[in-house]
């Protein structure tokens, strides 16, 4: 049997990629020719990609141009649009969770918020975890603005708990932040609390722990070692007042 030389054996394997719409031949591999090529050619050809691929093709080639190649969404808004239309429009959570995020925070915050709590209703178990971390790791601003959107975020493992508690001990904290979103997030803890687990609970005293102790926050039910490193903190500033004022 004749041997192919290695580059006709390579350009056989990148025909059958670039010629193939069944998606589960080497998608990586027709991006990595493609990209290769002239810009425009090489848009046209992963337009034509999508277009041709099943659902599954469309899922393997979206994540695979926003992860390695985003140069193409950058050059081509008709590739991007596509790209864009195909994770708002649908309610697969491997699609693209990032870039659902990315297009609707172009949007007015009414609008955005609307479609984010929309996504969260319709996405399955992981699509509201990916969706809950994503916002509150990259776009916490629609968290600000919407009491909804908190209370709609899938909150349930411990990861997903720590970094929302992060959110509200940081607007908490900020000395900038509005009394009213201070005492809506106020009101929000304090609702939860008692219906938290242990463990979740727990995760918050270990954020809040400092609020509780120098300002008296959730005073009522917080738990009694950290009344008690307050109330050691308040006497040992007071007597250390007596103790510079009596050398003074």
């Amino acid at each position: 049997m004749k041997k192919i030389p290695a580059d006709s054996e390579y350009n056989e394997i990148i025909n059958l990629c670039v010629n193939n719409n069944d998606s589960k031949i080497a998608t990586s591999l027709f991006l990595e020719y493609v990209n290769t090529l002239p810009s425009a050619e090489a848009i046209e050809k992963i337009r034509e990609k999508l277009y041709h691929f099943d659902t599954e093709g469309k899922k393997l080639l979206t994540n695979k141009i926003i992860r390695d190649y985003e140069r193409f969404l950058v050059e081509s808004s008709e590739l991007r649009n596509e790209i864009i239309n195909l994770c708002v429009n649908n309610n697969d959570s491997k699609i693209a969770t990032s870039l659902f995020l990315e297009y609707v925070n172009t949007l007015p915050s009414a609008e955005a918020i609307e479609k984010i709590r929309e996504k969260l209703y319709h996405f399955d178990t992981e699509g509201k975890k990916l969706l809950t971390n994503k916002i509150i790791r990259d776009y916490e601003r629609f968290l600000v603005e919407s009491s909804e959107l908190r209370n709609d975020l899938y909150i349930y493992s411990k990861n997903e708990f720590a970094n929302y508690a992060d959110f509200v001990n940081k607007y908490l904290k900020d000395t900038n932040t509005n009394e009213s979103l201070k005492q809506q997030l106020s009101n929000e803890v304090r609702e939860k609390i008692p219906r938290d687990t242990e463990e979740k609970r727990s995760i918050y005293w270990e954020k809040f722990g400092d609020l509780v102790e120098y300002q008296g926050f959730l005073w009522n039910i917080a738990p009694i070692e950290h009344k008690r490193r307050a109330i050691r903190n308040f006497y040992k500033e007071f007597f250390q007042i007596v103790i510079n004022f009596n050398n003074s």
